[in-house]
């Protein structure tokens, strides 16, 4: 029995010695731990790798993990984090986490030594070093995996802002303000400081009157283009349904333009606007709840309409002289001046004689023209 043990304890070993550095085939009397040891691999990082969970059965090929032979030691520099260090050393988040079992790699502290990729030891110099990036190239695909044989997950466009998640071969990975996450060619990014840097440069708060040179008619159509959306109280995407104030603050947005949250507070910028100089793109103000403070805002299209989310029925079109909207109309705001509209243009042509389509009006209260609406409690 004796000989027979030892004999076996030889096979073992021999086995592991010609075993290849990729995979290992499990022979009789192996154990995780055994195999870990000659490999100079943490038991964890071969759990992990083959997602182990029960006693090892012979014949089975796991996958051994690049031996920590093949590592070396790094002392972590103040301001770096795991990302940064896998771009130091071109070489992937996934094998940093392999080569440190057990280390929290999201919140390295200056003066760790972690592990990192011997052979990867020669820095490279990436093109995006910052967390952050902002694409560059009009309808870039974003793909599944770092290949353009990977599927497409998506298409964006320039300007559109991202975390940077991971790179490999010149692609990076980025997860997207609304979620989506896939890899994207290196070329067709470049980075900023924060996502906030990424903001394309006519965003602002609406605090004043901005200037956009866009028309006011790209800013109607996307505003129409969410017709049908449901309201939904608080709402702030088409997804979960678009409240009145969260419903305007998306159509400026993608327009540049940075509106409050609250339509109280998107009356108190801008400025006032008469009902008889109301332009498309001005903002409208109703007191539906009484004691007239402002509780819902509207898009003015022209022709004495509006688009706004209505509680009942969802993004739609409606008239400012229809009676539940005139009585409770409270003010209007200008928080942008648009490119010359078609609105404008009728009226330049009124203005020297010519006929026109007339557009109708309805008088605002005389109390909400010439000041800003009051601070509520």
């Amino acid at each position: 029995m004796p000989k027979n043990l030892a004999l076996g304890v030889v096979v073992l070993l021999a086995t592991l010695a010609s075993a290849d550095s990729q995979t290992y085939t499990v022979q009789q009397g192996d154990t995780v731990l055994t195999i870990a040891k000659h490999f100079n691999v943490p038991s964890k990082a071969i759990v992990s790798a083959n997602k182990i969970d029960s006693p090892l059965v012979p014949g089975t090929v796991l996958q051994i993990p690049d031996s920590l032979q093949n590592s070396a030691p790094y002392v972590v520099k103040d301001g770096e984090s795991d990302w940064m260090i896998a771009h130091r050393f071109a070489t992937t988040l996934s094998l940093l986490k392999t080569l440190n079992p057990g280390v929290n790699l999201s919140v390295l502290q200056a003066g760790t030594t972690i592990n990192v990729p011997k052979a990867a030891a020669k820095e490279e110099q990436p093109s995006v070093k910052s967390r952050f990036a902002v694409v560059t190239g009009n309808h870039a695909i974003v793909r599944n995996g770092p290949s353009t044989a990977k599927a497409k997950v998506a298409m964006v466009d320039s300007g559109t802002k991202a975390t940077v998640l991971d790179f490999e071969g010149g692609w990076y990975k980025l997860k997207f303000q609304k979620g989506t996450a896939g890899w994207i060619r290196g070329d067709l990014i470049k980075p900023v400081s924060d996502l906030e840097a990424a903001t394309p440069a006519k965003t602002v708060v609406a605090s004043a009157s901005a200037s956009s040179g866009d028309s006011a008619e790209a800013l109607l159509q996307k505003a129409y283009d969410l017709k049908g959306t449901r309201y939904h109280y608080g709402g702030v995407n088409t997804k979960g349904g678009l409240d009145c104030s969260g419903f305007t603050s998306k159509v400026f947005r993608e327009e540049g333009i940075k509106l409050p949250r609250t339509s109280r507070d998107q009356s108190r910028v801008g400025s006032a606007v008469s009902r008889g100089s109301l332009e498309p793109g001005d903002l409208v103000f109703f007191a539906t709840r009484g004691r007239g403070r402002i509780s819902h805002v509207g898009i003015y299209t022209g022709d004495g309409k509006f688009i706004h989310s209505a509680s009942s029925h969802g993004v739609r079109v409606d008239s400012l002289s229809e009676a539940y909207y005139a009585k409770r109309l409270s003010t209007a705001r200008r928080v942008a001046r648009f490119g010359r509209s078609e609105l404008i243009k009728d009226r330049a042509e009124a203005a020297k004689g010519k006929k026109v389509a007339k557009t109708k009006d309805a008088a605002l209260p005389k109390h909400a023209i010439a000041a800003p609406a009051a601070p509520s409690n």
